[in-house]
């Protein structure tokens, strides 16, 4: 772990109230935007509650929906973060290697809107 830059760091609550400040901020900026531009439904059931069938074209994917939101996050950070940012660290300069890295990264979520359809 230590390789691609995943070690435990000292300043873990420093880091962790730092987390939880930007998520109160997202949160809070989330639900203004979202009451201003439209409905907004706070509903955790949606997320977190069992998966069920309600119709043939409704169905309720519950804490499946909220692993299946967690694992592409997850695998982003120690993809580009740890994996690609470290080993371009090693050939080349850090101003470089961000640039590569943001680069790729922009790439890698255009492909997201390639397959929009309306």
């Amino acid at each position: 772990l230590k390789t691609i830059g995943l070690k435990f760091d000292n300043k873990i609550v420093r880091n962790i109230l730092l987390g939880i400040g930007c998520s109160i901020i997202f949160f809070i900026s989330t639900y203004i935007t979202a009451n201003i531009f439209g409905n907004y439904i706070f509903d955790l059931d949606v997320i977190f509650g069992t998966p069920k069938i309600i119709t043939q074209n409704v169905v309720f994917l519950g804490w499946f929906l909220f692993i299946i939101m967690l694992i592409p996050g997850i695998w982003e950070e120690v993809a580009f973060r740890g994996v690609i940012t470290k080993l371009n660290l090693r050939r080349y300069s850090q101003r470089t290697t961000w640039i590569v890295v943001s680069v790729l990264f922009g790439l890698f979520h255009f492909v997201n809107l390639l397959f929009i359809t309306h």
